[in-house]
């Protein structure tokens, strides 16, 4: 446990500022990258608060502004 929260630190390092506020939780798992937004904000590209990507710059793409909304 405590590899992923410091795997999640550098992940969060590397996201843009204004999505920080609506992480819930990001990490990495041997299946890629996952990204959670808290509630009331969504990920146009997926409907939903989850994004799932295999690279690191594949997750950088999805948290664009104009990738997040508001439910």
């Amino acid at each position: 446990m405590r590899v992923k929260k410091m795997e999640s630190d550098k992940i969060l390092k590397k996201l843009p500022k204004h999505i920080l506020p609506f992480v819930e939780e990001v990490y990495k798992d041997i299946e890629g990258y996952w990204i959670y937004l808290s509630d009331g904000h969504v990920f146009k590209s997926t409907g939903c608060h989850t994004e799932h990507t295999d690279t690191l710059k594949e997750l950088l793409k999805c948290c664009k502004k104009d990738n997040i909304e508001e439910e």
